[in-house]
């Protein structure tokens, strides 16, 4: 049967998801992008994208399959020299050829799990905090105004803090704006003052050995 949405709700999306990779890349949350990469590894074995990676990748592979996100944190800052550490590392340290993730059948895996190809009939809110560290605002950005331009409600929110204090700054406009679906009332829009919004956001710093 027909759903019938009234809204939905998302904060700290990660849209792009060749964007929020190139960010993470090199950076202390680079583990996040190994959970993603091997979770695409399961959902798409015919890519066979294991067979790129060299024995310090298969590694870490073996060590994220059986992992929970939650658990990211303490693994990756582990000090045991037979647990990978993928902080501040990047693809190449675990791949057999430099950019392997640029490969265009890679490229196109990413395009083909991003959202922005289709737009919800139903009202969005939409939270990203400014200073997240883990997913990229201008990427969020860029799918707001992609629901803008298909005419889609969208109650956009911009919060100052990152990614976890945008969690805790979020949730009650998630619970205020379910509320209101749920009581029929008119959906608010932010589309005429989030479209001129420059995509090209500054970015907190990421920070590197030795910065």
């Amino acid at each position: 049967p027909k759903l019938d949405i009234v809204g939905a709700a998302e904060g700290g999306t990660p849209a792009n998801l060749s964007a929020v990779a190139n960010y993470l890349n090199g950076s202390g949350n680079f583990g996040y992008d190994i959970f993603g990469i091997e979770a695409m590894a399961r959902a798409f074995p015919a890519e066979n994208i294991p067979a790129v990676l060299n024995p310090a990748g298969k590694k870490l592979f073996d060590e994220v399959r059986t992992m929970c996100v939650s658990t990211l944190d303490s693994h990756s800052k582990s000090t045991s020299k037979s647990a990978p550490n993928p902080d501040f590392k990047t693809f190449n340290d675990y791949t057999k050829k430099p950019n392997a993730v640029d490969r265009p059948r890679f490229r196109a895996l990413m395009r083909y799990e991003s959202l922005g190809q289709h737009a919800p009939r139903f009202p969005i809110l939409n939270y990203q905090a400014y200073n997240d560290e883990i997913i990229p605002v201008a990427q969020d950005l860029a799918l707001v105004r992609y629901y803008c331009a298909e005419g889609v409600a969208v109650d956009f929110q911009l919060l100052h803090g990152e990614h976890e204090v945008g969690l805790g700054e979020g949730a009650p406009l998630l619970f205020n704006f379910l509320k209101a679906r749920f009581a029929g009332q008119k959906p608010t829009s932010d589309c005429k003052t989030v479209v001129p919004i420059d995509s090209k956001l500054p970015q907190p710093p990421q920070p590197r050995p030795g910065a």
